[in-house]
């Protein structure tokens, strides 16, 4: 499952992509792999708290004020 220092790439419902890189601190960061841009995101993050655990194909949602997002895990390296 989903655990800190994990590269996670997620899909939301408009199959939009992102990759995350569940780091212990230094939530905002970002770095550049290859030509791919990766999101570093505390562990702390409700994000974070939410994928942690997963696998691949399983379903992640948040609730930020009014407004629930969802994705899928479409890998975790």
């Amino acid at each position: 499952g989903i655990q800190l220092g994990a590269l996670v790439c997620l899909v939301d419902c408009d199959d939009q992509q992102q990759l995350l890189f569940i780091g212990p601190d230094g939530g905002s960061m970002k770095l550049l792999n290859g030509t791919e841009l990766v999101q570093v995101i505390s562990s702390q993050a409700p994000l974070s708290r939410a994928m942690l655990g997963k696998s691949e194909g399983d379903e992640v949602a948040i609730q930020i004020g009014q407004t629930r997002q969802q994705f899928e895990v479409l890998w975790v390296h």
